[in-house]
């Protein structure tokens, strides 16, 4: 059955007691975003269901329910394998700037700051923005922003572009270092003009489609004949999710099968699969 939230937040937590009351609906599959997964826990835990998510990585998540599997790597490992790039790459000065009124950035800024003093860099400038649609990107600090070796930009890539054209309009365009919110194929961030994209460096991802193991696998065949284009990780990771109907996951249990992306395994509550590096 699939359930419409109506792109609110504010829908989820009653559309699950209904659909739980009214039909015994006990497992969930879906709400891509950290923020959508944090506004369904309640219903999740009083109702003693099942969410799993294919796309949300806020660690906080398994620490407010048992009852959350993330089919996505979390922040914490994301971050990790973001600041092992940038110091192997030589960057040591990092600018970071993340959106103050969402969840997963908050968490894969406040991560990656801790993975960057373990690893030596230093972070010479932070600052909040407010990231949607209708947002102005204004008052940064620009020579701060120069100075740095690279941007670090965990945001959307809606926001991405908002950023990186009011840098370029301040002359102040310097290396970008993306995260998986940018998307498994970045399709908005790859529309900027190349004098613009060639300042990206990376982004990281858990889906992608450039490596055989993705690109051959039978659901990623199936579904780009089926609808002629090739799936997101939010569409192959919710596939994976079947595996996991009727399991009862406890904290040590263990669930292994071939996914989207080759060997999968669901530890208790996070799912260990490849992160990689990811160039436009």
């Amino acid at each position: 059955m699939r359930i419409d939230i109506n792109n609110n937040i504010a829908n989820i937590d009653g559309l699950i007691r209904k659909n739980v009351a009214e039909l015994g609906i006990k497992f969930f599959i879906g709400l891509g975003t950290s923020e959508q997964a944090h506004a369904a826990l309640n219903a999740i835990d009083v109702t003693g269901s099942v969410l799993v998510t294919p796309t949300a990585t806020d660690d906080e998540l398994l620490a407010r329910s048992k009852n959350v599997i993330l089919l996505s790597p979390p922040n914490s490992e994301l971050a990790k394998k973001i600041v092992q790039e940038t110091k192997g790459r030589g960057l040591k000065k990092i600018a970071l700037i993340y959106g103050g009124n969402n969840v997963y950035s908050q968490s894969m800024t406040d991560f990656f700051e801790d993975e960057a003093k373990k690893a030596g860099l230093e972070i010479i400038y932070k600052a909040a923005i407010r990231i949607g649609r209708s947002t102005k990107i204004e008052g940064l600090d620009i020579n701060k922003i120069k100075s740095a070796d690279a941007l670090f930009l965990p945001i959307f890539e809606h926001d991405v572009i908002k950023v990186l054209g009011y840098l370029h309009k301040q002359n102040a365009l310097i290396k970008v270092i993306g995260t998986d919110s940018w998307g498994s194929d970045s399709k908005i961030v790859s529309t900027l003009p190349d004098f613009v994209k060639k300042h990206i460096l990376f982004s990281v991802t858990s889906y992608n489609p450039g490596l055989e193991v993705v690109s051959g696998n039978v659901f990623y065949k199936t579904y780009s004949k089926r609808y002629g284009t090739t799936p997101m990780d939010i569409a192959a990771f919710s596939f994976e999710s079947l595996n996991l109907v009727d399991q009862r996951m406890e904290k040590d249990s263990l669930i292994k099968f071939d996914g989207t992306t080759g060997k999968v395994e669901v530890k208790g509550q996070i799912t260990h699969r490849d992160i990689f590096v990811k160039a436009l």
